[in-house]
């Protein structure tokens, strides 16, 4: 599954909670990614967009969401996308959530990526049509996600203007 939810826009609270057998509040991310959350099969993947607030509010839909993604599912990664990421369209600070719908063994690790560039200058002229122009942080994200994950450890060099060592 892969949603990119409307953000902050209100629904019916009550219908929502009555549709998803919970209450989810009256936001409209929250209420689709728990959508996506309760349609997703066994083993199944999902990444869903989501702004800030899903992470950190205290809400009560907020609450029960994050309980649920970190007791049903095997999160994989939260992803903290450049503050300009879908600029001119939304300056909200967008968040990527990677999970399986599996439930997570008690050695499992969550990555956390705070991507700083996406490799387009910043601002409402950004023009997301072409390809970026300067360096970006998302090819080292999938990397990891995707190709070192097998690698026992690994340890890049200064050279690279890196300073991180990653071991499983």
């Amino acid at each position: 599954i892969l949603v990119s939810p409307p953000f902050g826009e209100k629904i019916d609270a009550k219908l929502a909670s009555y549709t998803l057998g919970q209450k989810v509040g009256s936001r409209s991310e929250t209420a689709l990614t728990l959508l996506a959350l309760n349609h997703l099969a066994h083993f199944g993947r999902a990444a869903i967009l989501v702004p800030s607030g899903i992470l950190f509010s205290n809400s009560e839909g907020e609450l029960t969401l994050r309980t649920r993604l970190v007791e049903e599912t095997t999160l994989e990664a939260v992803i903290a996308l450049p503050k300009d990421a879908f600029q001119p369209y939304s300056s909200l600070q967008t968040n990527l959530l990677l999970f399986s719908k599996r439930r997570p063994d008690i050695l499992h690790t969550v990555w956390f990526f705070q991507l700083e560039q996406d490799g387009y200058p910043s601002g409402r002229g950004r023009d997301l049509t072409v390809d970026p122009p300067q360096a970006s942080d998302i090819p080292f994200a999938k990397w990891v996600l995707l190709d070192a994950l097998d690698l026992p450890e690994l340890y890049l060099s200064a050279t690279d203007n890196l300073k991180i060592g990653i071991k499983k």
